[in-house]
């Protein structure tokens, strides 16, 4: 039996449903499923999903639920009962594109790899780790198919709530053929290769799930390489626990080492260290895990962020990612 996935982002549809009035001309679909102002522009009405807007149920059952404070907003939200699939048809020619979704439920004891047909860029899985509690799992594809593709786990990233709602945001690049997925903020892996070659354009988007799963809050926008405008590329963000969606998140405050402290902290610490200013670090808990933090942060950086933190007139214009 399919151990069944979800999310899975797949290219094998073929309709696309205007913008909603008013609707940001890069975001391609946005629905909360709701019966009212629904900004997808359906009014979804509770039961059957199957045939609302451009939603599929192909395995049922999976219901638009209205249950008294169950949903992640609003009222309403999509119910998937065990062994179900629900399906978004949706064509777009963007050369990425982000998925942003709040899924809530269990994960399974075993993954296996969906079905070969639709064709799919981007596939995650969430694994049973113990009662109540999974992580998350992504595909790795080489475009051969299956038999090319193999799941990958990130040994760091904490495990999630079965009964809890979690965001999901996973980046496709269909230009250059890689995909990226973040939960709860938490960066699972970058740089994955897509299961599929005749993945090239987004065609739609599947949920499956062989245990029971909820979905809320969802969208789907195009992205040109850096969506927030911030200065940071979506996929420097996406690599470094950043939100790429939200130019208030920056790469600096995330912990590329792992050692309690954001980016710019170690910076300014391993500065204040290399200048004698700082003689016992232990003392303050600190061990520097290393002086350029892979890379993310050089000691140029540090330095810069130590003049600028200090008020030092002589600061150089402060290094932005690529």
């Amino acid at each position: 039996m399919i151990r069944r996935l979800g999310p899975v982002l797949l290219a094998a549809f073929s309709f696309a449903p205007a913008l909603a009035p008013g609707q940001d001309s890069a975001v391609l679909y946005q629905t909360g499923f709701e019966q009212v102002d629904d900004p997808s522009g359906t009014a979804f009405q509770p039961g059957d999903l199957d045939g609302q807007g451009s939603w599929a149920v192909p395995d049922p059952s999976a219901t638009i639920a209205d249950s008294d404070g169950q949903a992640h907003r609003g009222a309403q939200y999509v119910s998937q009962l065990a062994a179900s699939t629900v399906d978004l048809s949706l064509e777009d020619d963007a050369d990425a594109i982000f998925i942003e979704a709040w899924h809530r439920g269990a994960g399974v004891e075993t993954l296996e790899k969906p079905p070969a047909s639709p064709s799919a860029a981007a596939v995650i899985g969430f694994r049973l780790t113990s009662p109540g509690f999974y992580t998350v799992a992504a595909l790795d594809g080489t475009e051969a198919g299956n038999e090319g593709a193999s799941f990958v786990e990130s040994p760091s990233i904490p495990e999630f709530s079965s009964t809890a709602w979690t965001r999901f945001l996973i980046r496709v690049d269909y230009a250059n053929r890689t995909w990226d997925v973040q939960a709860a903020g938490e960066t699972i892996g970058s740089g994955f290769g897509f299961r599929d070659a005749d993945a090239l354009r987004l065609r739609g988007f599947r949920s499956s799930t062989d245990v029971g799963a909820d979905l809320d809050t969802f969208r789907i926008v195009e992205t040109d390489g850096d969506y927030d405008d911030d200065g940071f590329s979506d996929a420097y963000e996406m690599a470094n626990d950043s939100d790429p969606l939200d130019p208030a998140t920056i790469p600096g405050l995330g912990d590329v080492n792992g050692d309690g402290y954001v980016n710019v902290v170690d910076a300014i610490l391993n500065k204040r260290i290399a200048s004698g200013f700082i003689g016992d670090p232990a003392s303050l808990g600190y061990t520097p895990a290393d002086v350029d933090l892979d890379g993310f942060v050089t000691e140029a950086d540090g330095d810069a962020i130590y003049r600028f933190s200090v008020g030092d007139p002589a600061v150089p214009v402060l290094p932005v990612a690529p």
